[in-house]
């Protein structure tokens, strides 16, 4: 094949993979209205199949996130091989060179793609760095882990809605409040992770570090995360107008 056959297909892979992209962020929302509803029409209800199935729509939205990375990968990697035989990237408007792509190192078309791995892998060293310092952590159940800005390791498990944890966090009367702020429920967790590590503490309460996050109408409000000594996110809510220590 020529360059420009090459380049033709290139850009026809990146185009579905736009599309699919578009797709996780149907299937995201979607999701996020089905668990709405689901909330609304379960509320006070401690049945069993219920947190069942708001565990499966939490592990849904992060398959779909994981997903969304990984097509986001797939793309620069079929931009830097069209730079590498091209001279341009894929949607670049300039001219193909008169390259021929057997001529060409193939390092970079044979590469594979940096896929995420399940957050047990993805997380690895830093959940045995918790280990080893004692921490009780469970790696099948991990969301997410991070450094908080003071230097000490973070991390989310699925938890239990009645309890602490992801399904804690997000759980409907949560949820609204959340969304009282501006902030819906699929960027909870993004906006807890932003605060811990690079927020402003401005204040505690509860045993919570309280930050102050921007809201969908501009202003800053204040909400706490509440974090164990072994750094295992319990919970994390607005405070509204309730006064904090600063």
């Amino acid at each position: 094949m020529s360059v420009i056959d090459v380049v033709t297909e290139l850009r026809r892979a990146h185009a579905l993979l736009v599309d699919a992209l578009a797709a996780t962020a149907h299937a995201e929302q979607a999701i996020d209205d089905g668990t709405t509803t689901f909330d609304t029409a379960t509320t006070g209800s401690t049945q069993p199949a219920v947190e069942s199935a708001r565990h499966c729509a939490l592990a849904a939205t992060n398959d779909i996130h994981a997903a969304r990375t990984a097509l986001l990968a797939a793309q620069n990697i079929l931009d830097a091989y069209c730079r590498e035989i091209a001279g341009h990237g894929i949607i670049d408007d300039t001219t193909i060179t008169d390259r021929h792509p057997e001529t060409e190192p193939h390092d970079i078309a044979t590469r594979p793609i940096q896929r995420p791995d399940a957050p047990a892998e993805r997380y690895g060293a830093e959940i045995t760095e918790l280990q080893r310092g004692g921490a009780k952590i469970s790696p099948d159940r991990v969301v997410r882990a991070a450094r908080h800005q003071r230097g000490h390791l973070v991390w989310l498990e699925l938890g239990h809605e009645g309890s602490s944890g992801q399904a804690h966090i997000v759980r409907s009367k949560r949820t609204r409040e959340f969304g009282n702020y501006g902030i819906p429920r699929h960027r909870i967790i993004d906006v807890i992770f932003d605060c811990l590590e690079h927020g402003d503490q401005v204040g505690t309460l509860d045993d919570g570090e309280v930050y102050e996050v921007e809201c969908g109408d501009g202003e800053k409000r204040p909400i706490t995360i509440v974090v164990a000594d072994n750094g295992y996110i319990v919970t994390a809510y607005p405070i509204g107008r309730r006064r904090y220590t600063l």
